[in-house]
């Protein structure tokens, strides 16, 4: 997704109070993170801050926390990887 392109997601499903859950490729894909990661910056009010971005240990962290850190640069942060 560009910066030009809008795109609507809906996270009640996967997004609540105090975690994240569903079904990677169905409920939660690399776009959706990605927004989410430009949402974290702008929400937070963190552009031009550092953002540290990290995973766990499941096969999805790696393309998740990228797809996150690739969100940022849209709010204009500078994103590190813990991972």
């Amino acid at each position: 997704m560009t910066s030009e392109q809008t795109e609507t997601f809906d996270l009640s499903a996967s997004f609540k109070a105090y975690d994240v859950r569903g079904i990677v490729g169905e409920s939660i894909t690399a776009e959706i993170v990605e927004a989410v990661g430009a949402a974290f910056v702008d929400v937070l009010e963190l552009e031009g801050q550092t953002v540290l971005v990290g995973g766990d240990m499941r096969p999805s962290s790696p393309e998740f926390a990228k797809a996150f850190a690739d969100g940022q640069p849209r709010a204009a942060p500078t994103s590190s990887s813990l991972t």
